[in-house]
């Protein structure tokens, strides 16, 4: 039976079988992994991609599909894994009609200025799957450096219709923008808080006299520009911006530290807030913007009104200004996507969740002026918390806030509900 075949070779060969059936793990041992979506929709820690994108890799040694390596790779883009660029690459050469492939393939090339390889990518992966959301994302940014306005709404168009942005999320930035002064400037942060008010300037014509100025892209070469071509104050020309960027590259070389490119753009915000107020535009800051050393003390000057924080002076008293936004808030806002099921039985990752924590904050930050001013409107506001907030936030935030409320003793219905509840006891 083994004729030719030396005993000892025979011996190894099964051996070598025996010891890779114990290092494998079986096929009916790899469960697939959970789809991994944008941070738009879900957020998770690094560690979770990390981990993430380890069982992404095992099952794709063992079910080898172009699905599951884009599955793979859109997990070890958040997990920052260190040979990235390398495989994404390869799976590209290999599976050359994957549009999640396609559209991760474009996000290397996003942000370089005459962007026209990540278009392409961006371009054929909707070409590929017309109903895939995440390439409109990356294309409206590139036609709003071509300056191509029916490119640039057509993608706006397509992200609405494909209801790419959560219902949920959309209130929150109608609302956003329905209590800003006239004419004012909204300092925006990432997708969340940015797509959604364009799509509702240019789609849906509200509050076009709001300018949105998102602080990430501030840090292109290309936006400061483009905003000023739109109507923002010309706080700077553009050889100005050009030997600002100069001196803080030259500078941040200097240190000898890593270079933190959202200083720039955070130092144009300061400069163009300090340009518009001399104006009497209104600046606001969007509650979702993260902390920085350069616009903290900004916002720390600033007054909370609903959604977003005014850095700029006005000439009437804050808390007249408070309680005319707070009624605003009570009549204008909209709650459709707070009340959906969606949401409501959301997971704790789900990005809309945790944005829309921001309207418990902004509620608590003003009880103590509405207390002084405005004293009955804090049980209508609890009324709306407790109505549309209280099942949404994320457990960790409604401790804390729930706290808040309760601290307000004057109030017999909130006292009545924390008896209930157990709180303050």
């Amino acid at each position: 039976m083994f004729t030719g075949i030396k005993r000892t070779s025979i011996i190894l060969i099964i051996l070598g079988l025996l010891l890779l059936q114990q290092g494998c793990a079986s096929p009916k041992d790899i469960a697939r992994p959970e789809k991994v979506v944008s941070k738009r929709e879900a957020l998770y820690e690094k560690e979770v991609y990390v981990e993430w994108a380890q069982r992404c890799k095992e099952y794709y040694d063992v079910f080898p599909s172009e699905d599951a390596y884009a599955n793979w790779m859109y997990a070890a883009r958040y997990a920052e894994q260190e040979n990235y660029e390398e495989l994404l690459m390869k799976g590209v050469k290999k599976y050359p009609a994957n549009p999640t492939l396609l559209y991760l393939a474009g996000l290397l090339k996003h942000g370089a200025v005459g962007d026209f390889e990540g278009q392409r990518y961006f371009e054929r992966s909707i070409e590929l799957d017309p109903t895939y959301n995440d390439p409109w994302f990356g294309l409206v940014g590139i036609y709003m450096e071509r300056r191509d306005e029916d490119k640039l709404n057509n993608a706006l168009r397509r992200l609405l219709k494909g209801a790419a942005i959560a219902e949920e999320v959309m209130d929150y930035n109608y609302n956003v923008l329905t209590t800003l002064d006239r004419n004012a400037i909204l300092i925006t942060n990432g997708d969340n808080d940015t797509y959604p008010c364009w799509v509702l300037q240019r789609i849906l014509n509200y509050r076009t006299d709001v300018t949105i100025v998102n602080r990430s892209l501030m840090n292109t070469e290309w936006y400061p520009g483009y905003l000023m071509e739109q109507g923002l104050p010309r706080f700077m020309t553009q050889e100005e911006i050009e030997e600002f960027r100069d001196r803080r590259l030259a500078a941040m070389k200097e240190s000898g530290k890593p270079p933190v490119y959202s200083e720039m753009g955070d130092s144009l915000v300061v400069y163009l807030t300090n340009y518009a107020a001399k104006f009497g535009r209104p600046v606001y800051f969007a509650l979702t913007l993260y902390d920085s050393e350069i616009l903290d003390p900004l916002k720390s000057e600033g007054v909370m009104l609903g959604l977003a924080i005014r850095v700029t002076e006005s000439d009437k008293p804050y808390s007249e200004e408070a309680a005319v936004v707070m009624r605003q808030w009570l009549s204008d806002y909209r709650s459709a996507g707070l009340d959906s099921w969606k949401v409501q039985f959301a997971s704790a990752s789900s990005a809309g969740r945790w944005i829309v924590s921001n309207y418990a904050y902004a509620m608590v930050s003003t009880l103590d002026t509405l207390k002084a001013n405005a004293p009955a409107m804090r049980r209508e506001l609890f009324e709306w918390y407790t109505k549309h907030l209280e099942k949404v936030i994320p457990l960790q935030h409604r401790e804390r806030v729930e706290q808040y409320w309760c601290s307000q003793s004057d109030v017999p219905e909130i006292q009545e509900w924390c008896r209930k509840a157990g709180i303050g006891k």
